[in-house]
């Protein structure tokens, strides 16, 4: 908007300019002779960009943190040695009983401490290899079964959605 401009010219129209220049709004810059502003040019901090760059990232290094506990737990299955057939057997037994559409394979590791399922294309039923010498074999079968449940229940994939949440809200505290 513009606000009324003096009725009467005192002094031609070089001085009413001015005036209206200075009238119209204190956010029009004075320019100089050289058609350059005459006030400082004023550059806001980016802090926009910062935090987008900061979660990105913190995404890429909890996301390499994650591949490298994947990496971790290949090597650990790699280097870890088939169940002994009795254990299989029961697994098959298991398997069947639960319906399960694959039977995973079932090894056995001196790297881990409870029985863990991995593998989201081939699954993986890992047991510790202290299992078979501490645990009478119904406390095995009724391990084995835990862990193919969860092969079952799909908890596998389902672990994507708080993996992923992880990975996205790593900032959040809770």
């Amino acid at each position: 908007t513009l606000p009324v401009l003096p009725a009467a010219s005192t002094g031609g129209l070089a001085t009413d300019l001015a005036v209206a220049t200075r009238l119209v709004t204190p956010a029009v810059l004075e320019t100089n002779q050289d058609g350059g502003s005459n006030e400082p040019p004023t550059t806001a901090f980016p802090w926009q960009n910062v935090l987008i760059a900061t979660w990105l990232l913190g995404v890429a290094l909890s996301v390499a943190a994650a591949v490298r506990r994947a990496r971790l737990t290949r090597a650990i299955i790699s280097r870890s040695v088939k169940a002994d057939v009795g254990l299989r057997r029961s697994a098959e037994e298991l398997a069947a009983q639960l319906d399960l559409p694959r039977m995973p394979m079932i090894r056995f590791s001196d790297e881990i401490a409870s029985p863990l399922a991995a593998g989201l294309f081939r699954p993986v039923v890992l047991l510790p290899a202290s299992l078979c010498s501490e645990l009478p074999p119904d406390q095995q079968r009724m391990a084995l079964c835990h862990e193919l449940v969860h092969l079952r229940r799909g908890d596998l994939w389902l672990g994507i959605v708080p993996a992923a949440a992880e990975r996205i809200f790593f900032f959040h505290p809770l």
